[in-house]
């Protein structure tokens, strides 16, 4: 046991191919823990613990003597190994996603240095490009995973902050997954009920790299081994990311003086600020199985203010009701879905029998960051009704499909905050905003796109979630601010109501709502 000093953190997911390319912020509280992987593995004095057990993941960096290693450690909560199979993705800087390899192994898995050591240049020489210092942005690698077990399979989705700079100082990684599998029900059991779909996709045989270089390590699943495999990009855009909007509308909205919204992330030697990420899972025709929010596609760190921005929407200057006002920051947003397969595999290579009904959407965001900071944004729809503009469509995605929190009455102003938010739901300060990404996404893409084709509650819900491990105002706040005119006050009434997921999302071993401050303001 070595005393460490580590980060509770996230853990994140993504999406091209091949080598060459929230939403959700979530803030992380760094503690002094002792600690030791149980694998028979320990690390030098010099470890250095930068991510979580949030969501099931923590992430190490170390020196040692020889040839660096990234090696992932996968086991159940009682400290058992896992037989799993992982294909690697990683998010690039040019909106692509990069397959980083086919891996598999019985509770430990060594994946490629030098394709981990390409990905951090690649974004390395990106991050220092546009003035960011790279010690202090870390992007993420995704951990695409099935666990095969006597009960059947379970997927093991984890994002991976990388801190690419030690990357390119030949430091060692750890990745520790831990995976609570009791009373989770298996994506496929062995019962002879699996369904067969379409044929494999090209290439058709997967080189296996249970480590490197490869070995055989595949003797548990030779004749039925499952893995997923990235289907189908729907799109790529930039956008604004809007996380405070307000609809403000009604016989009385003429009475409105002003909105007010702000938002504000900052991050210090022992807090970071993270881009989550959301999936569903489940099998088509039947339903989805559970919502999942899988870890960050980006962690920001170090000491520094990443967005401060407040503005006031002034009646009759900046918008006349009815109208959609929002503040948030420039983005990047993508979709992507999985599938589940079943394959046969020897020592080298793995070859696809079939494609299950088994699979996964998941949506992405993360902010642009120049010189260390985000772009502020801001926008105002003056034609909420007209199905057009970014604002419009990421609003109207949650007003369609997801709840309204208990009406909030004011003769003078109403304020919602992410505080009040928390403690309504009952949730954690994680999960407390989140932004449109399908809505931007689709309206960026025309429609386009095959996941818009099917907009529901199911589609709608995986949006990004943003939020902090811990309330406080220091690291993170967020707000939205109707007031009336000072002739008005009293003979006029504020309704406000903010829009929350309508199912919940599983989180070590809990249920909880992701919330917004997506605020409909009915002023009579």
């Amino acid at each position: 046991m070595k005393d460490a000093f580590w980060r509770i953190l996230p853990g994140v997911a993504f999406i091209k191919t091949p080598f060459g390319a929230l939403i959700l912020s979530i803030l992380v509280i760094s503690i002094f823990a002792s600690y030791s992987l149980g694998f028979g593995t320990s690390y030098s004095s010099g470890d250095q613990y930068y991510s979580n057990w949030v969501l099931g993941v923590r992430v190490s960096s170390y020196s040692q003597q020889g040839e660096p290693e990234f090696m992932v450690f996968v086991k159940d909560r009682g400290g058992r190994p896992l037989k799993v199979i992982y294909n690697v993705y990683a998010w690039m800087p040019d909106g692509g996603f990069e397959h980083l390899g086919f891996y598999g192994g019985l509770g430990i898995v060594k994946v490629n240095y030098s394709v981990v050591r390409a990905f951090s240049k690649v974004w390395r020489d990106h991050l220092v490009s546009r003035g960011n210092n790279p010690g202090m942005v870390l992007p993420g690698i995704l951990l695409v995973g099935a666990i095969h077990e006597a009960s059947g399979i379970y997927e093991s989705f984890r994002g991976v902050p990388i801190r690419v700079v030690d990357i390119l100082a030949n430091k060692s990684v750890a990745v520790e997954v831990i995976e609570d599998l009791e009373g989770r029900k298996p994506l496929i059991g062995y019962n002879g009920s699996n369904n067969s779909r379409s044929s494999p996709p090209t290439p058709q045989n997967i080189k296996a790299q249970s480590s490197w270089p490869p070995e055989s390590i595949f003797e548990w699943c030779d004749l039925e081994c499952y893995y997923w495999i990235l289907k189908e990009v729907y799109g790529y855009t930039t956008n604004m990311m809007p996380i405070v909007v307000t609809h403000v509308y009604g016989p009385g909205a003429y009475k409105i003086n002003d909105v007010l919204q702000s938002l504000y992330f900052k991050s210090t030697s022992t807090v970071s600020i993270d881009v989550m990420i959301t999936a569903s899972v489940g099998k088509q025709g039947v339903g989805v199985i559970r919502y999942k929010v899988i870890g960050s596609s980006i962690s920001l760190t170090g000491d520094n203010i990443w967005l401060d921005t407040y503005y006031s929407f002034i009646n009759g200057l900046d918008f006349t009701p009815p109208a959609i006002v929002g503040i948030g920051f420039k983005a990047e947003f993508t979709a992507a879905r999985y599938k589940l397969y079943k394959g046969s595999c020897d020592w080298s290579q793995c070859y696809p029998i079939y494609e299950t009904d088994v699979e996964s959407n998941m949506t992405f965001a993360r902010p642009i960051i120049t010189n260390n900071m985000m772009e502020p944004m801001r926008d105002v729809d003056p034609n909420p009704y007209d199905s057009q503009g970014a604002l419009e469509i990421a609003y109207r995605h949650y007003r369609n499909y997801w709840l309204s929190s208990n009406t909030i009455i004011d003769s003078k102003s109403v304020l919602i905050h992410i505080f009040r938010v928390e403690s309504e739901l009952g949730t954690l300060p994680m999960f407390v905003l989140s932004g449109g990404v399908l809505g931007i996404l689709c309206y960026s893409l025309g429609y386009s796109a095959a996941i818009c084709s099917a907009i529901s509650t199911i589609a709608s819900i995986i949006g990004a979630s943003i939020g902090a491990t811990k309330s406080d105002r220091l690291y993170m706040y967020s707000q939205a601010y109707v007031s009336l005119k000072a002739e008005y006050v009293g003979n006029g009434y504020i309704y406000a109501r903010y829009l929350y997921s309508p199912d919940a999302f599983e989180y070590q071993g809990g249920q909880y709502r992701i919330g917004s401050l997506y605020v409909d303001a009915y002023i009579s």
